[in-house]
Protein backbone atom coordinates (compact mmCIF):
# COMPACT_ATOMS: atom_id res chain seq x y z
CA UNK A 1 0.00 0.00 0.00
CA UNK A 2 1.24 3.33 -0.92
CA UNK A 3 3.00 5.01 1.73
CA UNK A 4 1.82 8.77 2.14
CA UNK A 5 3.90 10.66 4.34
CA UNK A 6 1.28 11.51 6.59
CA UNK A 7 -1.89 11.36 4.86
CA UNK A 8 -2.68 7.92 5.77
CA UNK A 9 -4.38 6.52 9.16
CA UNK A 10 -2.72 6.96 12.16
CA UNK A 11 -3.10 4.83 15.34
CA UNK A 12 -3.72 8.36 17.11
CA UNK A 13 -6.19 9.32 14.69
CA UNK A 14 -8.45 6.38 14.88
CA UNK A 15 -8.07 5.83 18.24
CA UNK A 16 -9.32 9.74 18.75
CA UNK A 17 -12.15 8.73 16.43
CA UNK A 18 -13.53 5.85 18.27
CA UNK A 19 -13.48 7.02 21.53
CA UNK A 20 -15.28 10.08 20.21
CA UNK A 21 -18.41 7.97 18.55
CA UNK A 22 -17.81 4.74 19.63
CA UNK A 23 -21.58 4.56 20.88
CA UNK A 24 -23.65 3.23 18.27
CA UNK A 25 -20.71 3.63 15.59
CA UNK A 26 -21.39 0.24 13.21
CA UNK A 27 -24.40 0.00 11.12
CA UNK A 28 -23.54 -2.72 9.07
CA UNK A 29 -24.57 -2.54 5.70
CA UNK A 30 -26.39 -5.33 3.41
CA UNK A 31 -25.20 -7.74 0.96
CA UNK A 32 -26.39 -8.59 -2.86
CA UNK A 33 -27.51 -11.99 -3.94
CA UNK A 34 -24.68 -14.02 -5.66
CA UNK A 35 -25.34 -16.07 -8.62
CA UNK A 36 -26.80 -19.41 -7.53
CA UNK A 37 -23.40 -21.57 -9.24
CA UNK A 38 -20.92 -18.49 -7.53
CA UNK A 39 -22.36 -19.29 -4.16
CA UNK A 40 -22.13 -22.86 -4.16
CA UNK A 41 -18.52 -23.16 -5.78
CA UNK A 42 -15.64 -24.41 -3.36
CA UNK A 43 -12.50 -22.04 -4.55
CA UNK A 44 -9.76 -24.29 -5.63
CA UNK A 45 -6.78 -22.82 -3.85
CA UNK A 46 -3.97 -24.61 -1.86
CA UNK A 47 -2.05 -22.90 0.88
CA UNK A 48 1.16 -24.40 -0.10
CA UNK A 49 1.09 -22.42 -3.54
CA UNK A 50 0.04 -19.26 -1.98
CA UNK A 51 3.20 -19.75 0.88
CA UNK A 52 5.48 -20.33 -2.02
CA UNK A 53 4.74 -17.36 -3.94
CA UNK A 54 4.90 -15.18 -0.84
CA UNK A 55 7.99 -16.87 0.49
CA UNK A 56 9.55 -16.08 -2.85
CA UNK A 57 8.89 -12.88 -3.45
CA UNK A 58 9.37 -11.65 0.42
CA UNK A 59 12.60 -13.69 0.65
CA UNK A 60 15.85 -11.01 1.86
CA UNK A 61 16.67 -11.93 -1.62
CA UNK A 62 14.32 -10.19 -2.94
CA UNK A 63 16.08 -7.11 -0.79
CA UNK A 64 12.65 -5.56 -0.99
CA UNK A 65 11.63 -5.60 -4.42
CA UNK A 66 12.71 -1.61 -4.99
CA UNK A 67 11.13 -0.40 -8.12
CA UNK A 68 13.97 -0.41 -10.88
CA UNK A 69 15.81 -2.49 -9.09
CA UNK A 70 17.27 -5.79 -10.33
CA UNK A 71 15.11 -7.78 -8.00
CA UNK A 72 12.27 -5.35 -9.68
CA UNK A 73 13.07 -7.41 -12.80
CA UNK A 74 13.26 -10.97 -11.31
CA UNK A 75 9.80 -10.12 -9.76
CA UNK A 76 8.24 -9.40 -13.02
CA UNK A 77 9.76 -12.78 -14.61
CA UNK A 78 8.55 -14.83 -11.73
CA UNK A 79 5.03 -13.14 -11.78
CA UNK A 80 4.60 -13.78 -15.59
CA UNK A 81 6.07 -17.47 -15.31
CA UNK A 82 3.04 -17.97 -12.25
CA UNK A 83 0.77 -16.33 -14.67
CA UNK A 84 1.70 -18.93 -17.37
CA UNK A 85 1.32 -21.69 -15.14
CA UNK A 86 -2.10 -20.73 -14.22
CA UNK A 87 -3.31 -21.05 -17.70
CA UNK A 88 -2.85 -17.18 -18.94
CA UNK A 89 -2.48 -15.73 -21.94
CA UNK A 90 0.14 -13.12 -22.33
CA UNK A 91 -1.81 -9.55 -22.15
CA UNK A 92 0.86 -7.10 -23.45
CA UNK A 93 0.84 -8.49 -27.36
CA UNK A 94 3.06 -11.59 -27.43
CA UNK A 95 4.37 -10.72 -24.52
CA UNK A 96 3.93 -9.97 -20.25
CA UNK A 97 5.22 -6.93 -19.49
CA UNK A 98 3.92 -3.16 -20.13
CA UNK A 99 7.10 -1.34 -19.64
CA UNK A 100 7.41 2.55 -18.57
CA UNK A 101 9.52 4.96 -17.06
CA UNK A 102 9.13 7.73 -14.47
CA UNK A 103 10.72 10.32 -12.30
CA UNK A 104 11.39 9.97 -8.83
CA UNK A 105 10.84 12.54 -5.96
CA UNK A 106 14.27 12.86 -5.16
CA UNK A 107 15.27 14.22 -8.94
CA UNK A 108 17.22 11.01 -9.81
CA UNK A 109 17.77 9.28 -12.59
CA UNK A 110 13.93 7.98 -14.22
CA UNK A 111 13.27 4.44 -13.05
CA UNK A 112 12.38 2.19 -15.37
CA UNK A 113 9.91 -0.90 -14.22
CA UNK A 114 7.04 -2.79 -15.62
CA UNK A 115 3.05 -3.94 -15.26
CA UNK A 116 2.62 -7.53 -15.42
CA UNK A 117 -0.64 -8.62 -17.26
CA UNK A 118 -2.26 -11.76 -17.86
CA UNK A 119 -5.64 -12.37 -20.02
CA UNK A 120 -7.86 -14.57 -19.73
CA UNK A 121 -10.74 -14.64 -22.42
CA UNK A 122 -14.49 -14.73 -21.06
CA UNK A 123 -17.03 -17.50 -22.44
CA UNK A 124 -19.05 -14.75 -23.47
CA UNK A 125 -16.13 -13.04 -25.46
CA UNK A 126 -16.98 -11.38 -28.70
CA UNK A 127 -14.60 -12.11 -31.71
CA UNK A 128 -12.66 -8.84 -31.45
CA UNK A 129 -10.09 -9.09 -28.31
CA UNK A 130 -9.94 -5.07 -28.73
CA UNK A 131 -13.80 -4.63 -27.62
CA UNK A 132 -14.22 -7.32 -25.18
CA UNK A 133 -16.14 -6.57 -21.54
CA UNK A 134 -13.43 -7.09 -19.15
CA UNK A 135 -12.51 -6.87 -15.29
CA UNK A 136 -9.10 -6.15 -14.28
CA UNK A 137 -7.84 -8.10 -10.97
CA UNK A 138 -4.91 -6.23 -9.99
CA UNK A 139 -2.28 -5.71 -7.03
CA UNK A 140 1.56 -4.29 -6.78
CA UNK A 141 4.35 -6.02 -6.53
CA UNK A 142 7.15 -3.54 -5.67
CA UNK A 143 8.24 -2.43 -2.02
CA UNK A 144 10.73 -0.32 -0.42
CA UNK A 145 13.94 -2.13 -0.83
CA UNK A 146 16.51 -2.01 1.53
CA UNK A 147 17.35 1.05 3.63
CA UNK A 148 20.68 2.99 4.27
CA UNK A 149 21.48 0.32 7.54
CA UNK A 150 20.71 -2.38 5.30
CA UNK A 151 17.19 -3.67 7.02
CA UNK A 152 14.85 -5.40 4.29
CA UNK A 153 11.82 -4.40 3.88
CA UNK A 154 10.34 -7.96 2.36
CA UNK A 155 6.59 -6.93 1.81
CA UNK A 156 5.42 -10.46 2.58
CA UNK A 157 1.40 -8.82 3.52
CA UNK A 158 2.27 -5.38 1.49
CA UNK A 159 1.72 -6.77 -1.25
CA UNK A 160 3.53 -10.23 -1.93
CA UNK A 161 0.34 -11.36 -0.14
CA UNK A 162 -1.93 -9.72 -2.72
CA UNK A 163 0.01 -11.07 -5.92
CA UNK A 164 -0.48 -14.74 -4.10
CA UNK A 165 -3.77 -14.36 -4.04
CA UNK A 166 -3.85 -13.18 -7.75
CA UNK A 167 -2.39 -16.13 -8.96
CA UNK A 168 -4.56 -18.20 -6.79
CA UNK A 169 -7.91 -16.48 -8.30
CA UNK A 170 -6.54 -17.18 -11.61
CA UNK A 171 -6.25 -20.76 -11.40
CA UNK A 172 -9.49 -20.80 -10.13
CA UNK A 173 -11.09 -18.87 -12.69
CA UNK A 174 -9.17 -20.95 -15.40
CA UNK A 175 -9.60 -24.32 -14.09
CA UNK A 176 -11.85 -24.26 -11.26
CA UNK A 177 -15.82 -25.32 -11.10
CA UNK A 178 -16.95 -21.85 -12.82
CA UNK A 179 -15.78 -20.04 -15.43
CA UNK A 180 -16.09 -15.85 -15.90
CA UNK A 181 -18.41 -14.94 -18.85
CA UNK A 182 -16.50 -11.87 -19.58
CA UNK A 183 -12.63 -11.58 -20.09
CA UNK A 184 -10.37 -11.05 -16.96
CA UNK A 185 -7.26 -8.63 -17.21
CA UNK A 186 -4.75 -9.88 -14.32
CA UNK A 187 -2.52 -6.90 -13.85
CA UNK A 188 0.72 -6.86 -11.23
CA UNK A 189 1.08 -3.32 -11.37
CA UNK A 190 5.05 -1.76 -10.50
CA UNK A 191 6.03 1.38 -8.92
CA UNK A 192 2.64 1.66 -6.61
CA UNK A 193 5.05 2.67 -3.57
CA UNK A 194 6.52 5.71 -5.98
CA UNK A 195 2.83 6.75 -5.98
CA UNK A 196 0.64 4.46 -7.81
CA UNK A 197 2.99 5.07 -11.14
CA UNK A 198 2.09 1.86 -12.93
CA UNK A 199 -1.58 1.93 -12.68
CA UNK A 200 -1.17 5.86 -13.57
CA UNK A 201 0.53 4.42 -16.53
CA UNK A 202 -2.31 1.62 -17.26
CA UNK A 203 -4.94 4.34 -17.33
CA UNK A 204 -3.30 6.61 -19.82
CA UNK A 205 -2.22 3.51 -21.91
CA UNK A 206 -4.98 0.87 -21.46
CA UNK A 207 -4.59 -2.70 -23.25
CA UNK A 208 -8.33 -2.47 -23.31
CA UNK A 209 -10.74 0.06 -23.67
CA UNK A 210 -11.68 1.44 -20.34
CA UNK A 211 -15.39 2.14 -21.43
CA UNK A 212 -15.28 -1.80 -21.60
CA UNK A 213 -13.78 -2.04 -18.08
CA UNK A 214 -16.82 -3.23 -15.81
CA UNK A 215 -14.90 -3.46 -12.76
CA UNK A 216 -11.17 -3.52 -10.65
CA UNK A 217 -10.99 -5.36 -7.96
CA UNK A 218 -7.34 -4.64 -5.88
CA UNK A 219 -5.75 -6.77 -3.74
CA UNK A 220 -2.76 -5.21 -1.07
CA UNK A 221 -2.23 -6.46 1.98
CA UNK A 222 -5.10 -9.63 2.17
CA UNK A 223 -3.22 -12.03 4.51
CA UNK A 224 -3.26 -9.93 8.57
CA UNK A 225 -4.87 -12.81 10.78
CA UNK A 226 -6.52 -9.84 12.18
CA UNK A 227 -8.23 -7.28 10.94
CA UNK A 228 -6.38 -3.57 12.20
CA UNK A 229 -4.11 -5.57 13.47
CA UNK A 230 -2.49 -3.15 15.69
CA UNK A 231 -2.00 -3.96 19.26
CA UNK A 232 -3.15 -0.87 20.72
CA UNK A 233 -6.43 -0.78 19.07
CA UNK A 234 -7.44 -4.31 20.66
CA UNK A 235 -9.40 -2.74 23.82
CA UNK A 236 -11.35 0.02 21.14
CA UNK A 237 -12.00 -2.66 18.22
CA UNK A 238 -13.62 -4.97 21.12
CA UNK A 239 -15.80 -1.78 21.93
CA UNK A 240 -16.70 -1.18 18.51
CA UNK A 241 -18.00 -5.33 18.43
CA UNK A 242 -15.54 -5.92 15.88
CA UNK A 243 -13.53 -8.16 18.26
CA UNK A 244 -9.80 -9.23 18.00
CA UNK A 245 -10.65 -11.64 14.69
CA UNK A 246 -9.82 -11.83 10.97
CA UNK A 247 -11.87 -9.48 8.71
CA UNK A 248 -11.44 -7.60 5.38
CA UNK A 249 -11.91 -4.00 4.82
CA UNK A 250 -13.99 -3.06 1.60
CA UNK A 251 -13.11 0.48 0.69
CA UNK A 252 -14.52 1.97 -2.99
CA UNK A 253 -17.49 0.87 -3.04
CA UNK A 254 -19.36 4.02 -1.90
CA UNK A 255 -20.27 4.73 -5.81
CA UNK A 256 -20.92 1.11 -6.51
CA UNK A 257 -22.88 -0.56 -4.19
CA UNK A 258 -23.83 -3.60 -5.98
CA UNK A 259 -20.32 -4.88 -6.44
CA UNK A 260 -19.89 -3.77 -2.73
CA UNK A 261 -22.81 -6.05 -2.33
CA UNK A 262 -21.06 -8.93 -4.04
CA UNK A 263 -18.54 -9.13 -2.30
CA UNK A 264 -20.11 -8.70 1.07
CA UNK A 265 -22.09 -12.13 0.35
CA UNK A 266 -18.89 -13.39 -0.82
CA UNK A 267 -17.61 -12.79 2.91
CA UNK A 268 -20.37 -14.71 4.46
CA UNK A 269 -19.87 -17.53 2.40
CA UNK A 270 -16.42 -17.48 3.36
CA UNK A 271 -17.00 -16.84 6.93
CA UNK A 272 -15.21 -13.66 7.31
CA UNK A 273 -16.28 -10.24 8.94
CA UNK A 274 -16.25 -7.34 6.51
CA UNK A 275 -16.00 -3.59 6.93
CA UNK A 276 -16.97 -0.88 5.29
CA UNK A 277 -17.26 2.93 5.59
CA UNK A 278 -20.41 2.61 5.20
CA UNK A 279 -20.69 0.78 8.26
CA UNK A 280 -19.54 3.39 10.29
CA UNK A 281 -21.47 6.65 9.26
CA UNK A 282 -20.51 9.31 12.01
CA UNK A 283 -16.78 8.17 10.73
CA UNK A 284 -17.23 7.48 6.91
CA UNK A 285 -16.37 10.89 5.24
CA UNK A 286 -13.15 10.68 7.41
CA UNK A 287 -12.23 7.37 6.74
CA UNK A 288 -12.60 8.37 2.73
CA UNK A 289 -10.09 11.53 3.60
CA UNK A 290 -7.62 9.26 5.28
CA UNK A 291 -8.05 6.69 2.90
CA UNK A 292 -8.51 8.18 -0.21
CA UNK A 293 -5.96 7.89 -3.49
CA UNK A 294 -3.61 5.40 -1.09
CA UNK A 295 -4.02 2.18 -3.57
CA UNK A 296 -4.14 1.55 -7.43
CA UNK A 297 -7.85 1.32 -7.69
CA UNK A 298 -7.72 4.71 -7.08
CA UNK A 299 -6.63 5.91 -9.90
CA UNK A 300 -9.47 3.94 -12.38
CA UNK A 301 -11.84 5.72 -9.67
CA UNK A 302 -11.07 8.93 -10.48
CA UNK A 303 -12.07 7.87 -13.74
CA UNK A 304 -15.73 6.64 -12.84
CA UNK A 305 -14.93 2.87 -12.77
CA UNK A 306 -15.96 0.84 -10.69
CA UNK A 307 -13.59 -0.39 -7.82
CA UNK A 308 -12.95 -2.22 -5.09
CA UNK A 309 -10.62 -2.23 -2.69
CA UNK A 310 -9.91 -5.62 -0.19
CA UNK A 311 -7.22 -4.99 2.92
CA UNK A 312 -6.79 -6.49 5.97
CA UNK A 313 -5.75 -3.18 6.51
CA UNK A 314 -2.85 -1.29 8.34
CA UNK A 315 -0.99 -3.23 11.08
CA UNK A 316 2.41 -2.79 13.64
CA UNK A 317 4.65 -3.73 10.71
CA UNK A 318 3.91 -1.73 8.00
CA UNK A 319 5.94 -0.44 5.63
CA UNK A 320 8.81 -1.93 8.25
CA UNK A 321 11.80 -4.85 8.01
CA UNK A 322 9.17 -6.93 10.25
CA UNK A 323 6.42 -7.26 7.68
CA UNK A 324 7.80 -10.82 7.24
CA UNK A 325 6.56 -13.88 6.03
CA UNK A 326 5.82 -15.60 9.58
CA UNK A 327 3.29 -12.51 10.75
CA UNK A 328 0.89 -13.48 8.28
CA UNK A 329 -2.07 -15.69 7.84
CA UNK A 330 -2.16 -17.90 4.99
CA UNK A 331 -5.77 -19.39 5.84
CA UNK A 332 -7.18 -15.29 6.13
CA UNK A 333 -5.16 -14.73 3.09
CA UNK A 334 -7.15 -18.00 1.01
CA UNK A 335 -10.48 -16.45 2.60
CA UNK A 336 -10.45 -12.67 1.10
CA UNK A 337 -8.78 -14.14 -2.10
CA UNK A 338 -12.02 -16.44 -2.27
CA UNK A 339 -14.04 -13.52 -1.40
CA UNK A 340 -12.01 -11.51 -4.73
CA UNK A 341 -12.96 -14.69 -7.16
CA UNK A 342 -16.27 -14.58 -6.16
CA UNK A 343 -17.07 -11.43 -6.80
CA UNK A 344 -14.93 -11.08 -9.75
CA UNK A 345 -17.50 -13.86 -11.37
CA UNK A 346 -20.35 -12.32 -10.05
CA UNK A 347 -19.29 -9.07 -12.22
CA UNK A 348 -18.40 -11.07 -15.36
CA UNK A 349 -22.09 -13.09 -15.30
CA UNK A 350 -23.93 -9.43 -15.08
CA UNK A 351 -25.83 -8.41 -18.29
CA UNK A 352 -25.87 -4.87 -18.55
CA UNK A 353 -23.30 -3.88 -20.18
CA UNK A 354 -20.78 -1.50 -17.87
CA UNK A 355 -21.13 1.56 -17.38
CA UNK A 356 -18.65 4.44 -19.60
CA UNK A 357 -16.21 6.32 -17.45
CA UNK A 358 -17.21 9.11 -15.22
CA UNK A 359 -20.46 7.98 -15.48
CA UNK A 360 -20.38 5.50 -11.81
CA UNK A 361 -23.16 3.18 -10.60
CA UNK A 362 -26.54 4.75 -9.78
CA UNK A 363 -27.72 4.31 -5.80
CA UNK A 364 -30.15 1.81 -5.31
CA UNK A 365 -33.94 3.51 -4.53
CA UNK A 366 -34.32 4.76 -1.37
CA UNK A 367 -30.41 5.64 -1.24
CA UNK A 368 -29.81 2.34 1.04
CA UNK A 369 -26.39 1.83 -0.21
CA UNK A 370 -27.07 -2.02 1.23
CA UNK A 371 -29.95 -2.91 -0.80
CA UNK A 372 -29.92 -5.57 -3.87
CA UNK A 373 -29.81 -3.68 -6.50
Amino acid sequence: MLHTNGRGPTHALVLLALLTFAPGLLVAQGEVALPKAVGEAKFPARVEELRGIVRFLSHDRMRGRAAGSAEDGITAVYIASEFERAGLEPGVGDGWEQRFSFAPRDGSEPITTQNIVGRLPGQGDSASKDSARHVIVCGHHDHLGVDREGNVYNGADDNASGIAGMVAIARALRSGPVSPKMTILFIAFGGEESGLRGAKHYVENPLLPLDQLAAVINLDMISRPRFLDSKDLVPFKAMLGLGNGPGVGLLGGEKAPRLLGYARAACKVESIDSFAPQDFPMLREQIRRMTEGRDDSSVFRARGIRTLFLSTAEHDDYHRPTDTIDTISFEVLERVAAVAWRTVLAVSFEEAPPKAPNEGEPEPEGGDEGRDL
